[in-house]
């Protein structure tokens, strides 16, 4: 496979076992890897070179950036594909942004799978109200950290295929947050990135140190530089977490936070004793940050909601009981780690590590074998907390900027 002008195409053409098609499409279906940019495209088939046999026929192909490439084999090519008009256009354009942002093979390889993350979290419901949102379509899945082209990429991909997904909200929440990316300053951006490829450096001296592939202890005789690069990696990742608090921060429109927590409450309430009764008030909000409360998300993949640490093993089993089925997946709100902490199916433990487990599983069995009742237990508004957290922030920067104005004077 080999890109080629369209000049090349005109001397192909006049090739005595060349073959021309009109309006003849494929799908394209590869395993080589510098092709899996064009993968799953349904693209126009130009011609054929017939070889010795159809094995060894070699086809032609404009894929939908517009590229022409030739040596396209015959079993990379399905003829009797069936796509729906919608993915087939939404495809296009993904292709086409690919081509818009200059991204290399494996960029554009992790873009599309961002957007099958972006498909399946869009049909499912999912509200996207942060740019952490919209990187989580790389981590989550993929373990990838988007690059600033990366990013605006699938924002603009987002943007662009809006009328299909019809996401809820969309004005509200989701189109806030991709302007926010796609018009910010590249180098303010590529800040976060730089900070990412440092933490990848760091984390390779890490193996390179340790003694084996779990890297928990350090080879003898490197016991003071494993240390080390252990120190620089809580460093780096504590910068990268600001960083990404400060991207965060931007989205809220400081000005408006005490009209959006009215609006949510009023939204999600038919009358304020019942509606306090489920969520905590602004105020226990408040004193539950100030406390530095263990807190978690809880993530349905539907619905996000924040709920104190020790309210996990009430929340697991009474959800199911009352919502029917539900798996849920448990973030700690304090960590940067894309990596659930608490994974479940319906009432039981998937996935936990032993330290929690140690601290919920008494509590969590007796509920699940109905030797207790579940106990009542409130939840915190995931928009709600994310206003009020910064709203604080914003508040403590305020007065820390006041005792610097005392102190000069």
């Amino acid at each position: 496979m080999s890109k080629i002008s369209e000049e090349d195409l005109k001397i192909i053409e006049t090739s005595n076992n060349y073959i021309k098609f009109e309006n003849r499409k494929a799908l394209f279906l590869t395993k080589i890897a510098s092709s899996l940019r064009h993968y799953d495209e349904v693209v126009d088939v130009l011609g054929v070179v017939k070889g010795r046999d159809k094995e060894h026929d070699s086809y032609v192909v404009r894929f939908n950036d517009d590229t022409i490439e030739n040596n396209i084999m015959n079993n990379e090519l399905d003829f009797n594909f069936i796509r729906d008009y919608t993915s087939i256009e939404c495809r296009k354009l993904l292709s086409q942004i690919m081509k818009k942002y200059d991204l290399n093979d494996k960029e554009a390889e992790e873009v599309y799978n961002a957007s099958l993350s972006y498909d399946y979290e869009a049909n499912d419901g999912t509200v996207f109200t942060t740019v952490e949102s919209i990187k989580r379509l790389f981590t989550e899945e993929y373990n990838v950290n988007p690059s600033i082209k990366q990013l605006k990429a699938i924002s603009e991909y987002i943007k662009e295929t809006e009328e299909y997904y019809m996401l809820y909200d969309y004005e509200k929440y989701t189109e806030k947050v991709i302007n926010l990316i796609l018009n910010e300053d590249e180098k303010e951006l590529s800040r976060l990135e730089f900070l990412n490829e440092i933490k990848d450096m760091i984390n390779y001296n890490i193996t390179c140190y340790s003694k084996n592939t779990l890297c928990e202890e350090p080879k003898l005789g490197f016991e003071k530089e494993y240390a080390n690069e252990i120190k620089k990696m809580i460093l780096i990742e504590q910068m990268i977490k600001e960083e990404q608090e400060k991207e965060n921060i931007c989205i809220i429109d400081n000005n408006s936070c005490e009209s959006k927590l009215d609006e949510m409450r009023e939204n999600s309430q038919s009358d304020n004793k019942e509606y306090n009764d489920i969520f905590y008030t602004k105020d226990e909000i408040k004193n539950l940050i100030k406390s530095n409360h263990e807190l978690y998300f809880a993530d349905d993949g539907i619905n996000e909601v924040i709920l104190r640490f020790e309210d996990i093993p009430d929340f697991i089993v009474s959800s199911n009981l009352n919502n029917g089925l539900k798996d849920y997946k448990f973030y700690d709100v304090n960590s940067i780690s894309s990596e659930p902490v608490i994974k479940t199916m319906g009432m039981y433990l998937d996935k936990i590590t032993p330290e929690l487990r140690k601290r919920i599983i008494k509590r969590l069995v007796e509920l699940q074998t109905g030797e207790i009742e579940p106990k009542a237990y409130k939840l915190i508004d995931e928009d709600m907390y994310e206003c009020i957290k910064n709203d604080m922030k914003q508040e403590k920067v305020k007065n820390k900027n006041k005792n610097k104005n005392r102190e000069a004077r």
